[in-house]
């Protein structure tokens, strides 16, 4: 087969000619999340004519002084990062749009929100913007590969797009969740679920109102060709709704609306799946029934005098009411359903749908006047202008239908490709000789191999959260670590156990890119401080998440250089000048993350030496080469850490010269993890590592007695530092069989924890020299499976 298309792929058996895919749903993303961004930033737009001083932009510096304003800026702009990584196909087009949408979306809505007084203007927040956003295009690639399998592309035999259901589930999220502005304050939050869990006299009517909205939001969501199989549009909605519900904290989170929306997209299901083509008929009556509600209601407040104002939106446009925007919305949206429910008749004509939308013009007309002369309450032309704007997009509504469930038809082309693509093709190697093939995969395994990496990493992460959750419930465990987590064990716990496992998996991955990057003949030593750095930093990010900021100061201590600098003429008169131009908090905030890089450093470099003695080819000249680069780095910890502590907790517990005891146990804790998470790797018997496993707790148990001093006097009590680290309290001895059973625990568990973090990064970044052998196994494999072809 050959074949001379630019864009056929040369590495496999097959030959794969590349459809083109448009990006217009890329940049229909784009433009709603830049929509979202400048909403949800500057709302509720009251504007003043004077702005704030700029000054308050610029004082605003420190990185977590609002962990939920945090999380918000840095959600916010994810989706961003996503959109510019689908919108620009060039790395060199990403940096340029990144680089304006951060200088207008993040940095100059901050300086807009300076006339906003109901906003802080922060340039903390111009900073997680920045972090979200690129953290959006680290993932994007993967977000996209996980959509392309369950989006309906233009390249199959589904029906062209019908934009108009689209509308209409748009409409029912302007019913539930508007405003739109989701909070992650707690005090917030606490306020606006009460009504949900003291649980108010259950109301019938809000209940109907959200059911029947769902319903019919379901209905025109299962006819959108977005994803498949179809009940995935439901879920998806769904979980936004009940997401919005929850942290949109304006009004009052009720039990009726999360019941209504789950029992409404459920019945919009049961009518598709039960009725088929006739649910036409049941969606049109349901819309009517939502119509009526509002007819023999007060629904939007209106008032009872009989009256009629031809101003439409009246509230909206003289009062600035926001308030009426849900109640138009759900009118507009069983307008809407009424008349889309026409263009799903089969076989209906053109001219039917015309007589079909003047008809529900002269059905709202005469509503109205039932309204305004029979019922009694307040009209306006509202539903009317409403139901003109509708009126283009329900004559344009596609007569397709949707394919029933998940069957999507392919072209000829796509199908023959596909079926010639079953078949394992061994094509002979240029890099090798003409007795060796390669194998060629046949069905590609990125997407599996993804879900099979996310599923690791997720079950790792619960499993560690519940190991933490209940050994913090534990009677007799050390009081320090009680109150680890402040308040929010499970929340703290959970993002906690990401800081274990990248304890594992920072170390691996630097070492392989090391190795990689040698064999590549690149050089790599200035990188190396630097990727230290990132992995700290980002093990201190997940810690402020995780705990609260005085646990961690009791560890590495509380920032004190500013006040030493200025205050005291620590470094002298030049320094003080220096000092004190600069914020305090930024100050703060850099002595803080430079103590902690420091701490984890001291971890950090044994185990990424450990992980580079694995590999055996050039394994000693490899690791004394990199031991004496590492080595200054390490000391310069060392310096930082206990030599130059700001906080005695940890230093007064060292023995003299005990340093070198402690630095034992780290080089231990290293070597045993890294030779443990290599033996499992390989699927070897546990014997060897079991043995392993006992020999090291009796010597790391003698160098902790060595290195920790067994005689603290301090504040009139006597304790020993031991009997501190592992005991309840200073006042509750416990005896050594029972501090040596615990350290067993503690440290088997930290070996355990980082063995955890570097399977999964040996899953994620497979090293050549542990998938040999499963490479070989999969040549043999596809060899027999030739064989086997060819024989039949």
């Amino acid at each position: 087969m050959s074949s001379k298309h630019p864009s056929a792929q040369k590495n496999t058996g097959v030959l794969k000619e590349k459809s083109p895919t448009s990006r217009l749903p890329a940049w229909v993303f784009f433009w709603a999340v830049v929509v979202f961004i400048i909403y949800g930033s500057l709302f509720p737009f009251d504007f003043q004519a004077i702005p704030a001083p700029f000054d308050r932009f610029l004082d605003e510096w420190h990185l977590f002084q609002n962990i939920p304003d945090v999380l918000d800026n840095f959600l916010l702009f994810v989706p961003l990062g996503i959109a510019l990584h689908a919108c620009f196909s060039s790395l060199r087009a990403r940096i340029i749009a990144s680089f304006f949408s951060i200088l207008i979306l993040a940095f100059g809505i901050q300086l807009v929100q300076l006339y906003l007084p109901s906003r802080t203007a922060s340039l903390s927040d111009a900073f997680w913007n920045t972090v979200g956003m690129g953290v959006g295009l680290l993932i994007a690639a993967r977000v996209w590969r996980a959509l392309q399998k369950r989006l309906i592309h233009a390249d199959t035999a589904a029906p062209q797009q019908d934009y108009f259901p689209m509308l209409l589930v748009l409409c029912w999220f302007f019913y539930e969740s508007f405003p739109f502005v989701p909070t992650l304050d707690i005090g917030l939050l606490r306020e606006h679920v009460k009504s949900a869990v003291f649980a108010p006299p259950f109301e019938l009517m809000r209940l109907s109102q959200h059911w029947l909205a769902a319903t019919l939001a379901g209905c025109a969501a299962l006819k959108v060709h977005g994803l498949r199989p179809r009940r995935l549009n439901l879920m998806v909605i769904g979980a936004a709704a009940i997401f919005m519900e929850v942290f949109v904290a304006y009004g009052s989170l009720r039990r009726e609306t999360l019941l209504g929306i789950s029992l409404g997209l459920c019945t919009a299901y049961g009518l598709e799946i039960g009725l088929k083509n006739q649910a036409r008929h049941a969606i049109f009556w349901l819309a009517l029934s939502t119509y009526l509600l509002t007819i023999f209601t007060p629904y939007r407040a209106q008032p009872w005098d009989a009256s009629f104002t031809f101003t439409p939106f009246s509230n909206l446009l003289w009062h600035g009411i926001t308030k009426d925007i849900p109640p138009v919305a759900f009118e507009t949206l069983a307008i809407g359903i009424m008349m889309w429910s026409g263009s799903l008749r089969a076989g209906r004509k053109q001219s039917f749908l015309t007589i079909w939308v003047v008809g529900i013009l002269a059905l709202l007309s005469l509503l109205e006047v039932l309204r305004v002369f029979f019922v009694g309450y307040h009209g306006d032309t509202t539903p009317l202008i409403v139901a003109l704007v509708l009126s283009p997009f329900a004559l344009s509504a596609s007569t397709a239908m949707i394919q029933d469930e998940d069957q999507v038809v392919l072209p000829a082309s796509t199908a023959q490709a596909e079926r010639e693509n079953t078949t394992t093709h061994l094509t002979p190697s240029p890099q090798t000789s003409d007795s060796h093939l390669r194998v060629e995969a046949s069905i590609p395994l990125n997407s599996a191999t993804a879900a099979s990496h996310w599923r690791w990493l997720l079950g790792s992460s619960l499993t560690l959260t519940l190991a933490l959750w209940i050994l913090l419930h534990l009677p007799g465990i050390p009081y320090n670590l009680k109150k680890i987590f402040g308040d929010q064990i499970l929340l703290g716990a959970s993002i906690f156990s990401l800081v274990l496992l990248w304890l594992g998996m920072a170390p691996w991955w630097l070492a392989q890119t090391i190795i990689r990057r040698n064999a590549q003949k690149r050089h790599i030593l200035l990188w190396i401080p630097l990727a230290l750095l990132a992995m700290a930093l980002i093990s201190l990010g997940l810690l402020y998440f995780a705990t609260p900021e005085i646990m961690l100061n009791k560890i590495i201590g509380a920032p004190d250089l500013y006040r030493r600098v200025v205050t005291e003429d620590y470094w002298g008169d030049v320094w003080r000048l220096r000092f004190s131009v600069l914020p305090q908090a930024l100050v703060e905030t850099l002595e803080s993350s430079l103590r902690y890089c420091a701490l984890y450093s001291l971890f950090m470099i044994p185990l990424t030496l450990a992980a580079l003695a694995l590999p055996k080819t050039n394994r000693l000249a490899r690791l004394i080469g990199y031991s004496l680069f590492l080595a200054p780095f390490w000391y310069a910890a060392k310096l930082v850490v206990i030599d130059n502590a700001i906080t005695d907790n940890l230093v007064e517990l060292i023995a003299p010269n005990g340093n070198l005891f402690l630095f034992a146990i780290i080089i231990l804790l290293a070597l045993h993890a890294s030779l443990m998470a290599e033996h499992l790797y390989r699927a070897r018997t546990y014997l060897k590592p079991g043995l392993m496993s006992l020999a090291m707790l009796p010597l790391s148990w003698y160098l902790l007695n060595q290195g920790i001093d067994t005689l603290i006097v301090k504040d009139g009590l006597v304790f020993s530092g031991i009997q501190f680290i592992l005991g309840e309290n200073r006042t509750a001895p416990i005896s050594e069989i029972s501090l040596f059973i615990r350290w067993c625990l503690l440290y088997t568990s930290a070996v355990a924890v980082i063995v955890m973090g570097m399977l999964l990064a040996m899953r994620i970044f497979p090293a050549a020299s542990l998938s040999k052998r499963r490479r070989r196994s999969k040549i043999k494999h596809s060899s027999t499976s030739n064989n086997s072809l060819a024989a039949e």
